[in-house]
């Protein structure tokens, strides 16, 4: 797993960000994590860098280089049409989206997450996710859903599912999914959101700090008032929008979902 910093400024297709405004399936995209995680969360400090010290030096930090016409860009074809990175400059926006993004810019860069270090979004659809997956009926999808059960820490079980977006012809466009560990009280939500060729979905790209494996990563940490750390990651996945939040885990345990997620859904798109 290689975990690349980009510079803020460089001018590369692969950096992107949700602008303020964008909302895909009823969920807002525009919550997301910082990965210099010692530097902007100093007061939640040793504890979590001793944490995830072990698994971030796995992680090879370089300077960027990959672009999107990489050896991958053929099999991302439908994926990279409908999806465009463009600077905050160069984006068409009214005056109170262009603010509030530079404000989530400047909150990423000193506090490590675009809220500013306030927990916003967190776990708010768990409950309605449980209820809906105890009492309600498995729904069609117009995509295959990342089977990550095998990917979590040993104890994790799927605890809440609820459908979101459009009802298509094949299916819901959009699922929520809640796992959690019963004994330590862990958690990890995660939306797939399916990304439609015909509806382009614009990413603000200052606001992507990382690039995992020649994806773009938005990724941020937060520390609630019990010392309870969250990671949060954003990323497109193949043929989806996937966005997740753990409580609980270690860096190395959230990192490892990301990367598997990001391997099922592009192996998904290419019909492995």
């Amino acid at each position: 797993m290689t975990l690349t910093r980009f510079p803020i400024n460089k001018k590369t297709l692969l950096i992107g960000a949700i602008a303020l405004s964008l909302t895909m399936g009823g969920i807002a995209l525009s919550s997301s994590l910082s990965g210099n995680l010692s530097r902007n969360q100093k007061s939640a400090k040793d504890s979590v860098n001793a944490e995830s010290s072990a698994g971030v030096a796995s992680m090879v930090v370089a300077p960027a280089t990959a672009s999107v016409d990489s050896s991958d860009g053929q099999t991302r074809t439908e994926t990279t049409q409908a999806v465009s990175y463009v600077a905050l400059a160069d984006a068409t926006l009214d005056v109170a989206q262009r603010q509030d993004i530079a404000r989530q810019i400047k909150n990423l860069e000193h506090t490590g997450s675009t809220s500013g270090g306030v927990l916003t979004h967190e776990f708010k659809s768990a409950t309605h996710a449980k209820m809906s997956y105890r009492f309600g009926r498995k729904q069609p999808l117009a995509f295959e859903m990342v089977k990550i059960k095998d990917a979590l820490p040993s104890g994790f079980v799927l605890t809440g599912r609820a459908y979101e977006g459009v009802l298509g012809k094949t299916g819901f466009d959009g699922v929520y999914r809640l796992f959690e560990h019963p004994s330590t009280k862990a958690r990890l939500e995660i939306t797939e959101t399916h990304i439609h060729p015909d509806k382009p979905l614009t990413l603000i790209k200052e606001l992507y700090r990382e690039d995992l494996n020649g994806t773009p990563l938005r990724f941020e940490q937060l520390i609630d008032k019990k010392g309870d750390v969250y990671y949060h990651g954003e990323f497109v996945a193949g043929d989806r929008y996937v966005s997740m939040t753990s409580r609980g885990m270690n860096l190395p345990e959230f990192m490892t979902v990301v990367d598997v997620t990001l391997t099922q859904a592009k192996a998904v798109q290419k019909g492995l």
